[in-house]
């Protein structure tokens, strides 16, 4: 209540009760029970003005807009003239939009603030809490409070266009091929005639019989191969200059991946040494798995994960991921890795599985240059689009 207000009532009741004059009394009354109901507006409008989240957890990338929804609410019947809202954000969420406004509320009414936030940084933000004001009608008494909703901001790291060569795998999987060696006898494409050389199994008897020659059943070739990502994020690997700048392409690499794979229907999977809320001292470790809900975890993962120091290297990433199926990709993401840990790799991961290196440039380290025949390595550059260029 303003100083002004609590005088002006005081000479109010002092005009109504203490004043001789008829018309004075009545002015004395009439201001006394304006400030009353002033009063009494302010105090309902508090109470029945809320606010409510529309989605309690927004996911975006960086250097992406990502909007928030408040719904605002007038559960009483008396209308809110004058309401100022704040929703607050950290200073680093950069807004095209105003996360301020001032509206008029009516009695049982209800209305919505839309703004967008941008982040240069990846991570997981919390906006809030919504402070709202208002007043009476005349201004008489203002009021403020402080709703405590929130929504969490998940930025997950910024994606690249991933080409990868893809020439062999399992049979029978999701991703379309034209070599006839991953026929899938479950996804049908046509019938020809009976070439010499040709699978009995596969001869259509039915079409043969109707035809009077020979016919063979002919399926989509189609093929899998799930991909298992070792994300090194062990300080001591990285040299000092740009070390912030290298993990963030190292994690960025990490997610294009993961991406590209659940586009194209593939199980992956993730092992980090980095450091990730709720794992503690832990190796970080998603199991392969398909499906959005599962890469939107990992990638929810990589929106938190940082740089740590003291972690396993490639040997405790290796055991923590446990047991690689036979066909699996497995793709080390990284600092180049010295002689002694490409040998590390190449006895642990049993044969049929197919390792790939992708080197970060700019995070060189000595003794390195070993590469046995039959791993691809990809140079990913330091600036600029994230390119899997292989060498």
């Amino acid at each position: 209540m303003r100083q002004r207000t609590v005088i002006a009532g005081i000479i109010c009741l002092f005009l109504l009760f203490f004043f001789p004059a008829r018309s004075v009394q009545w002015v004395g009354l009439f201001g006394t029970v304006t400030i009353w109901l002033s009063g009494f507006w302010a105090v309902r409008n508090q109470r029945s003005i809320q606010a409510q989240r529309l989605d309690p957890q927004v996911m975006t990338y960086r250097f992406q807009d990502a909007q928030v929804a408040l719904r605002f609410v007038n559960d009483g019947i008396l209308p809110a003239p004058y309401l100022y809202v704040n929703d607050h954000r950290p200073s680093f969420l950069a807004s095209s939009d105003a996360s301020r406004a001032v509206f008029s509320l009516p009695g049982g009414a209800e209305c919505s603030l839309r703004y967008t936030v941008r982040s240069t940084n990846r991570g997981l933000f919390r906006v809030g809490p919504v402070e709202i004001g208002g007043s009476d009608p005349l201004g008489l008494f203002p009021w403020r409070k402080e709703i405590h909703t929130f929504t969490d901001i998940i930025v997950y790291p910024a994606t690249h266009d991933v080409r990868l060569n893809i020439t062999h795998g399992l049979p029978a999987g999701a991703l379309r091929t034209w070599n006839p060696i991953y026929e899938d006898v479950t996804q049908y494409r046509s019938v020809r005639e009976y070439i010499n050389g040709d699978d009995t199994r596969r001869i259509n008897w039915k079409v043969s019989a109707r035809r009077g020659t020979l016919h063979t059943t002919e399926y989509l070739p189609s093929l899998s191969f799930p991909v298992l990502i070792l994300l090194n994020l062990r300080s001591e690997d990285f040299q000092l200059k740009q070390r912030y700048h290298i993990t963030e392409r190292t994690i960025e690499a990490a997610a294009s991946l993961v991406r590209y794979a659940v586009e194209i229907g593939q199980d992956v999977g993730l092992v980090t040494n980095g450091e990730v809320p709720g794992w503690e001292d832990r190796i970080a470790a998603f199991p392969l798995n398909a499906g959005t809900a599962h890469g939107m975890e990992i990638m929810a993962m990589l929106a938190q994960v940082e740089i740590t120091q003291g972690r396993g290297g490639v040997f405790e990433l290796l055991q923590t991921a446990g047991h690689i199926p036979y066909g699996t990709r497995v793709m080390y993401i990284g600092p180049e890795l010295t002689v002694e840990e490409v040998r590390t790799l190449t006895t642990h991961v049993r044969g049929g599985t197919t390792i790939e290196l992708f080197y970060m440039s700019g995070a060189e380290k000595s003794e390195t240059g070993f590469v046995p025949e039959g791993i691809a390595v990809h140079r990913i550059a330091p600036y600029g689009e994230i390119s899997f260029d292989r060498t």
